[in-house]
Protein backbone atom coordinates (compact mmCIF):
# COMPACT_ATOMS: atom_id res chain seq x y z
CA UNK A 1 0.00 0.00 0.00
CA UNK A 2 1.08 3.70 -0.58
CA UNK A 3 3.22 5.59 1.89
CA UNK A 4 0.94 8.06 4.07
CA UNK A 5 0.11 11.44 2.93
CA UNK A 6 0.72 15.05 4.41
CA UNK A 7 -2.38 16.80 6.09
CA UNK A 8 -2.96 19.21 3.22
CA UNK A 9 -2.99 16.24 0.46
CA UNK A 10 -5.78 15.95 -1.46
CA UNK A 11 -6.64 12.38 -2.57
CA UNK A 12 -8.63 11.06 -5.88
CA UNK A 13 -10.71 8.98 -4.14
CA UNK A 14 -11.80 8.40 -0.76
CA UNK A 15 -13.67 5.52 0.18
CA UNK A 16 -15.77 5.22 3.42
CA UNK A 17 -15.92 1.76 5.01
CA UNK A 18 -13.84 -1.09 4.36
CA UNK A 19 -16.80 -3.82 3.93
CA UNK A 20 -17.26 -5.99 0.88
CA UNK A 21 -18.54 -3.16 -0.99
CA UNK A 22 -15.89 -0.81 -0.20
CA UNK A 23 -12.81 -3.23 -0.34
CA UNK A 24 -14.40 -3.94 -4.23
CA UNK A 25 -14.57 -0.59 -5.07
CA UNK A 26 -10.63 0.09 -3.77
CA UNK A 27 -9.35 -3.19 -5.41
CA UNK A 28 -11.54 -1.98 -9.01
CA UNK A 29 -9.90 2.01 -8.36
CA UNK A 30 -6.14 0.48 -7.74
CA UNK A 31 -5.99 -0.16 -11.60
CA UNK A 32 -5.80 3.02 -12.26
CA UNK A 33 -4.19 4.86 -9.44
CA UNK A 34 -2.74 4.75 -6.05
CA UNK A 35 -4.24 8.04 -4.54
CA UNK A 36 -6.85 6.26 -2.31
CA UNK A 37 -7.62 6.43 1.15
CA UNK A 38 -9.83 3.67 2.87
CA UNK A 39 -11.43 4.86 6.05
CA UNK A 40 -12.40 2.17 8.55
CA UNK A 41 -13.86 2.60 11.71
CA UNK A 42 -13.14 -1.00 12.78
CA UNK A 43 -9.60 -2.20 13.21
CA UNK A 44 -9.15 -4.04 10.38
CA UNK A 45 -10.75 -4.59 7.02
CA UNK A 46 -13.36 -6.44 6.15
CA UNK A 47 -16.33 -5.79 7.94
CA UNK A 48 -18.63 -9.19 9.04
CA UNK A 49 -17.40 -10.69 6.62
CA UNK A 50 -14.85 -13.12 8.25
CA UNK A 51 -14.26 -16.84 9.40
CA UNK A 52 -15.81 -18.13 12.18
CA UNK A 53 -14.08 -21.20 14.13
CA UNK A 54 -17.12 -23.57 14.26
CA UNK A 55 -17.50 -27.24 16.00
CA UNK A 56 -18.65 -28.52 12.27
CA UNK A 57 -15.50 -26.25 10.53
CA UNK A 58 -15.19 -22.89 9.50
CA UNK A 59 -18.07 -21.25 8.23
CA UNK A 60 -18.81 -17.13 7.15
CA UNK A 61 -19.96 -14.63 9.60
CA UNK A 62 -21.51 -12.65 6.72
CA UNK A 63 -22.28 -13.84 3.40
CA UNK A 64 -23.52 -17.50 3.50
CA UNK A 65 -26.21 -17.90 1.10
CA UNK A 66 -26.55 -16.69 -2.68
CA UNK A 67 -29.14 -17.32 -4.69
CA UNK A 68 -28.39 -18.65 -8.41
CA UNK A 69 -29.91 -15.54 -9.90
CA UNK A 70 -29.07 -13.38 -13.10
CA UNK A 71 -28.12 -10.36 -10.67
CA UNK A 72 -26.15 -12.50 -8.10
CA UNK A 73 -23.56 -14.20 -11.52
CA UNK A 74 -23.68 -10.59 -12.24
CA UNK A 75 -22.16 -9.29 -9.01
CA UNK A 76 -19.84 -12.53 -8.62
CA UNK A 77 -18.25 -11.89 -12.44
CA UNK A 78 -17.52 -8.36 -11.22
CA UNK A 79 -15.63 -10.08 -8.38
CA UNK A 80 -14.04 -12.59 -10.85
CA UNK A 81 -13.00 -10.07 -13.04
CA UNK A 82 -11.28 -8.08 -9.94
CA UNK A 83 -9.93 -10.92 -8.06
CA UNK A 84 -8.32 -12.72 -11.65
CA UNK A 85 -9.64 -15.95 -9.55
CA UNK A 86 -12.88 -17.82 -10.45
CA UNK A 87 -15.75 -17.78 -7.55
CA UNK A 88 -18.09 -19.13 -8.54
CA UNK A 89 -19.08 -22.49 -8.72
CA UNK A 90 -22.08 -25.36 -9.40
CA UNK A 91 -25.45 -24.60 -8.44
CA UNK A 92 -27.28 -27.07 -5.73
CA UNK A 93 -31.22 -27.21 -5.76
CA UNK A 94 -32.02 -26.45 -2.02
CA UNK A 95 -36.32 -25.57 -1.78
CA UNK A 96 -36.86 -23.17 1.13
CA UNK A 97 -39.06 -25.01 3.95
CA UNK A 98 -40.65 -24.30 6.77
CA UNK A 99 -41.08 -25.15 10.29
CA UNK A 100 -44.85 -25.50 11.08
CA UNK A 101 -46.71 -27.66 13.72
CA UNK A 102 -43.99 -29.42 14.45
CA UNK A 103 -43.21 -30.28 11.29
CA UNK A 104 -40.84 -29.31 8.51
CA UNK A 105 -42.91 -28.55 5.41
CA UNK A 106 -41.84 -26.95 1.80
CA UNK A 107 -42.22 -22.91 2.17
CA UNK A 108 -45.27 -21.99 -0.37
CA UNK A 109 -45.32 -18.14 0.04
CA UNK A 110 -47.24 -15.46 2.12
CA UNK A 111 -50.15 -15.67 0.34
CA UNK A 112 -51.89 -12.18 -0.05
CA UNK A 113 -50.53 -10.80 2.68
CA UNK A 114 -46.71 -10.69 3.13
CA UNK A 115 -44.75 -9.62 5.74
CA UNK A 116 -43.36 -5.91 5.46
CA UNK A 117 -40.21 -7.33 5.08
CA UNK A 118 -41.43 -9.33 1.96
CA UNK A 119 -38.10 -8.05 0.05
CA UNK A 120 -35.48 -8.62 2.40
CA UNK A 121 -36.70 -12.37 2.56
CA UNK A 122 -37.05 -12.74 -0.76
CA UNK A 123 -33.55 -13.43 -1.28
CA UNK A 124 -33.29 -16.48 0.75
CA UNK A 125 -36.36 -17.96 -0.53
CA UNK A 126 -34.83 -19.08 -4.19
CA UNK A 127 -35.27 -22.88 -5.36
CA UNK A 128 -31.27 -23.12 -6.50
CA UNK A 129 -28.38 -21.91 -4.35
CA UNK A 130 -24.76 -21.03 -6.00
CA UNK A 131 -21.38 -23.06 -4.41
CA UNK A 132 -18.51 -21.12 -3.55
CA UNK A 133 -15.02 -22.16 -5.55
CA UNK A 134 -13.64 -19.50 -2.75
CA UNK A 135 -15.05 -18.76 0.42
CA UNK A 136 -16.19 -15.38 0.93
CA UNK A 137 -14.19 -14.75 3.78
CA UNK A 138 -11.34 -15.07 1.89
CA UNK A 139 -12.89 -12.49 -0.67
CA UNK A 140 -12.04 -9.39 1.90
CA UNK A 141 -8.51 -10.38 1.98
CA UNK A 142 -7.65 -10.96 -1.47
CA UNK A 143 -9.24 -7.70 -2.64
CA UNK A 144 -7.15 -6.58 0.16
CA UNK A 145 -4.11 -7.17 -0.86
CA UNK A 146 -4.93 -6.04 -4.38
CA UNK A 147 -5.71 -2.34 -3.00
CA UNK A 148 -2.71 0.33 -3.52
CA UNK A 149 -3.88 3.08 -1.45
CA UNK A 150 -3.56 4.15 2.20
CA UNK A 151 -5.49 2.40 5.30
CA UNK A 152 -6.73 4.44 7.83
CA UNK A 153 -8.42 2.03 10.65
CA UNK A 154 -10.15 3.47 13.53
CA UNK A 155 -11.20 6.52 11.72
CA UNK A 156 -14.88 7.31 12.06
CA UNK A 157 -16.11 9.73 9.71
CA UNK A 158 -17.94 12.27 11.62
CA UNK A 159 -19.19 15.31 9.38
CA UNK A 160 -18.65 15.83 5.33
CA UNK A 161 -18.03 19.35 4.16
CA UNK A 162 -19.43 20.61 1.29
CA UNK A 163 -18.41 23.68 -1.60
CA UNK A 164 -20.50 24.48 -4.26
CA UNK A 165 -22.58 21.99 -3.82
CA UNK A 166 -19.54 19.17 -3.77
CA UNK A 167 -18.22 16.96 -1.10
CA UNK A 168 -15.04 18.52 -0.48
CA UNK A 169 -13.79 17.34 2.88
CA UNK A 170 -14.24 15.08 6.22
CA UNK A 171 -13.57 15.10 9.49
CA UNK A 172 -12.52 12.01 10.77
CA UNK A 173 -13.28 11.19 14.98
CA UNK A 174 -14.47 15.17 15.16
CA UNK A 175 -10.76 16.55 14.98
CA UNK A 176 -8.75 15.39 11.58
CA UNK A 177 -9.83 16.73 8.41
CA UNK A 178 -8.57 14.85 4.78
CA UNK A 179 -10.20 16.26 1.57
CA UNK A 180 -10.64 13.97 -1.89
CA UNK A 181 -11.74 14.70 -4.90
CA UNK A 182 -14.51 12.13 -4.74
CA UNK A 183 -16.02 10.14 -1.93
CA UNK A 184 -17.27 7.07 -1.83
CA UNK A 185 -19.99 6.42 0.99
CA UNK A 186 -19.97 2.49 1.48
CA UNK A 187 -21.60 2.67 5.34
CA UNK A 188 -24.51 2.78 7.10
CA UNK A 189 -27.13 4.80 4.69
CA UNK A 190 -29.12 6.23 7.60
CA UNK A 191 -25.97 8.00 8.82
CA UNK A 192 -26.06 10.33 5.81
CA UNK A 193 -28.78 12.05 7.45
CA UNK A 194 -26.61 13.47 10.19
CA UNK A 195 -23.43 13.45 8.43
CA UNK A 196 -24.23 15.27 5.31
CA UNK A 197 -24.04 19.51 5.96
CA UNK A 198 -27.67 20.96 6.13
CA UNK A 199 -27.81 22.36 2.63
CA UNK A 200 -26.54 19.13 0.92
CA UNK A 201 -30.33 17.30 1.32
CA UNK A 202 -34.10 19.03 1.15
CA UNK A 203 -36.17 18.82 4.24
CA UNK A 204 -37.88 16.30 2.57
CA UNK A 205 -35.27 13.74 1.31
CA UNK A 206 -33.51 14.19 5.15
CA UNK A 207 -36.98 13.15 6.87
CA UNK A 208 -37.00 9.78 4.40
CA UNK A 209 -33.49 9.01 6.03
CA UNK A 210 -34.28 9.36 9.02
CA UNK A 211 -37.65 7.57 8.73
CA UNK A 212 -36.61 4.79 6.49
CA UNK A 213 -36.02 1.00 7.52
CA UNK A 214 -33.29 -1.32 7.93
CA UNK A 215 -33.18 -4.83 7.63
CA UNK A 216 -30.13 -6.87 9.40
CA UNK A 217 -30.00 -10.78 8.83
CA UNK A 218 -29.67 -12.75 11.82
CA UNK A 219 -28.12 -16.71 11.19
CA UNK A 220 -28.58 -18.95 13.97
CA UNK A 221 -26.56 -22.60 13.66
CA UNK A 222 -27.67 -24.86 14.68
CA UNK A 223 -25.11 -27.70 15.80
CA UNK A 224 -25.74 -31.24 16.16
CA UNK A 225 -23.17 -34.31 17.09
CA UNK A 226 -24.97 -36.65 13.83
CA UNK A 227 -27.01 -35.85 10.48
CA UNK A 228 -30.49 -34.27 11.00
CA UNK A 229 -33.03 -35.49 8.72
CA UNK A 230 -37.18 -35.05 8.81
CA UNK A 231 -37.72 -37.65 10.20
CA UNK A 232 -36.15 -36.54 12.90
CA UNK A 233 -38.11 -33.85 13.52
Amino acid sequence: MAQKKSQNHVYDYAIIGAGLAGLSIAAALSRFTDNIVLLESGDVPGGMNRPIKFPTGTTNNGLRFIPNTESAHNALGYLENILGLKVIGESSEAPPITFNSGHLKPFVGFGETPPAFYEELNYYTANEYIHMKLEPYAWTQLLFDKFKGEFMPRSYVTKFHASEGNATQVTINGAKSLSANNFIFCGSVKDLAILLPEEALSARARQRLSKNTYWTALCLDLCHSHAVTETDV
